[in-house]
């Protein structure tokens, strides 16, 4: 990009500059150049359609076929020997090679808006335009060129790829919880876990943490109190099934006897009731 569009604006602008105090004039162009420049409008009318079919990889790539088309024309013209005995011949090569400038500042801002105004702005171009613009005449000033795109070494990308390495080794912690000390398969064969379907789910007065639940475990229904208000809405819960221990020993929360205890896995975004894909009320886990 730097190495051939950067290239075209910069050689471009400097000679401009240097002999013509930076006015860019349209003049009646030879052949040649009406050549180049219809074949620079046939290729922006490609890319306009070409955007509406979302190929912005061939649209780069035409693109920056017209800045290439504009280095070799400026190549091959010659123009820093041709201001000696002919200006008309070398205004003619920078009428053109603006031009190209112009077609490629509005045929490349959907990709690089910033880069393009830019641009437009280093040739005295409004920052508003349309697509009418780029097969339009008009005069250019060169104004404050300063490089179109900063190279970058190979030292300042191999320490950006390092900081981004160490923000996504920073990003793939998680701080588990410690295991929990061994327990004999007797201590687990004691944990009564059946399947319960959620009939009703109440919000518990004064805390915004705690549902009162209703659930039917087959052979029974019954009440039990459940911390995932938080994270679930009453209607999200209600008529799902879920995993729950049910012979944990009662104990009143918020003045509600809570019969039971229902299984969630809690990480940061929250707490995730476990929801079984079948199975029906009264089932046991194992």
């Amino acid at each position: 990009m730097n190495n051939v569009l950067g290239n075209l604006a910069n050689r471009v602008f400097a000679f401009a500059n240097k002999h013509f105090e930076g006015q860019i004039s349209a003049v009646d162009c030879d052949e040649e150049c009406k050549a180049i420049l219809d074949e620079a409008d046939k290729s922006v009318e490609e890319i306009s359609a070409s955007y509406r079919d979302y190929q912005v990889k061939r649209n780069t790539r035409a693109i920056m076929d017209l800045a290439r088309l504009g280095n070799r024309f400026f190549d091959e013209r010659k123009p820093w020997h041709a201001i000696k005995a002919d200006r008309k011949h070398v205004q003619e090569t920078l009428w053109v090679c603006a031009s190209l400038l112009n077609k490629i500042s509005i045929a490349f801002y959907p990709i690089m808006p910033k880069h393009m105004q830019k641009l437009r702005a280093m040739m005295s171009l409004a920052p508003v335009h349309s697509w009418e613009d780029a097969f339009t005449s008009t005069q250019i000033t060169v104004n404050n060129v300063s490089p179109l795109f900063c190279k970058i070494e190979d030292a300042a990308i191999e320490m950006e790829l390092a900081r981004l390495h160490n923000m996504a080794k920073e990003t793939d912690k998680t701080d588990y919880l410690p295991v929990k000390p061994d327990i004999t398969y007797e201590d687990f064969s004691a944990m009564d876990l059946r399947l319960a379907k959620v009939l009703e789910a109440t919000p518990v007065p004064k805390t915004d943490k705690l549902f009162h639940l209703k659930v039917d475990l087959g052979f029974e229904t019954r009440e039990l109190v459940a911390g995932i208000a938080q994270s679930y809405k009453a209607e999200d819960i209600i008529g799902k099934t879920v995993v729950m221990l049910v012979n944990l020993q009662a104990r009143k929360i918020r003045g509600i006897v809570s019969n039971g205890m229902i299984l969630a896995a809690h990480d940061e975004l929250g707490l995730h009731v476990v929801l079984p894909d079948g199975g029906s009320p009264g089932s046991p886990v194992q």
